[in-house]
């Protein structure tokens, strides 16, 4: 608190010690920046649908990789009915850097300052040395590299609010190899498994506002396209379970069978088992339905991370 100025209450909803964080980020503070003086902590909320969290969280990662800085990350459970727990622990494994060069990647429970950094001083003076970024600001992006580069007085950490990708301070390559850095949890992958052999399927994602008589169509151009390029199945992703179930009708066995969500835990499981299957495991991806563009931007990064691997 003293020596980095992080608030008392997010230093309560860290996944590690007191000690053990204070270790790891000596361990990796730049060299000449003394007790007290330490500038350019990363504090991300993601928040939105869950294509918009991905690419949030491969912006606040990549953004972290840029300027070498410790990251701690908050997934914005604000939509959760109280006392409901936080998923995103059951979606990744946890933060650990492969190596002290990298940047220490932190798990915050909360995001304890629901307000702004201004109006949460009264209750801690550490949070005066904040600056907030909100990506809905993308024409000032610029003050997140200006603030992490210990260009703005009296200002040290910057905390990015994301509901979509940042696009100034961090380019598609860093983002893609920050999406393929994050790792499944078992829980996540145990869900994908479920939909059984989805390698070179042909995806499709059902928009919330897709009619009917889009839905037929592309029922007809699907089974077109399997019988002309032989390929094994269609995976169908869409928030809207009455419209994917709809086109599951009209594929029939073509179709991989949809998976029976019966619980919330469950469908944010599901919502990002699809992100995945979409992005790494299907061949190609139809984008003729309405799907979010967010989506689209996922599965393409997806793409990129993972010819980068290759």
């Amino acid at each position: 608190h003293d020596g980095y100025g992080i608030p008392w209450n997010i230093l309560q909803q860290v996944d590690l010690t007191r000690s053990e964080l204070l270790r790891e980020v000596q361990q990796r503070k730049s060299s000449g920046v003394g007790w007290g003086r330490a500038t350019g902590l990363i504090f991300a909320q993601v928040s939105g649908a869950p294509a918009d969290r991905m690419l949030g969280l491969a912006s606040a990662l990549a953004l972290a990789h840029r300027f070498k800085r410790p990251i701690f990350v908050a997934w914005d459970n604000s939509g959760h009915a109280e006392g409901q727990a936080n998923e995103f622990p059951h979606l990744f494994e946890r933060f650990d850097p492969v190596t002290k060069s990298e940047p220490l990647r932190v798990l915050l429970k909360t995001w304890p300052c629901a307000s702004s950094p201004k109006q949460c001083v009264d209750q801690d003076q550490a949070y005066g040395r904040f600056l907030q970024h909100r990506s809905l600001h993308a024409d000032n992006e610029d003050i997140v590299r200006k603030v992490l580069l210990g260009g703005v007085n009296w200002k040290h950490h910057i905390v990015i609010r994301l509901d979509a990708p940042l696009s100034l301070v961090v380019d598609d390559h860093e983002k893609a190899l920050a999406l393929g850095e994050l790792r499944p949890s078992s829980e996540l992958l145990n869900h994908i498994d479920r939909y059984g052999n989805v390698s070179r399927a042909l995806g499709i994602c059902i928009g919330e506002k897709t009619t009917k008589k889009a839905l037929d169509a592309a029922a007809y151009r699907l089974k077109a396209k399997i019988d002309r390029s032989k390929e094994r199945q269609v995976f169908i992703a869409g928030s809207d379970a009455k419209r994917s179930q709809q086109l599951e009708t009209h594929l029939g066995s073509l179709a991989i069978p949809l998976l029976a969500v019966r619980h919330a835990r469950e469908k944010v499981l599901n919502d990002f088992a699809q992100l995945y299957i979409l992005g790494l495991y299907c061949r190609d991806v139809v984008r003729e339905t309405g799907c979010p563009d967010s989506l689209l931007e996922v599965v393409r990064l997806f793409g990129m991370s993972r010819s980068l691997s290759h």
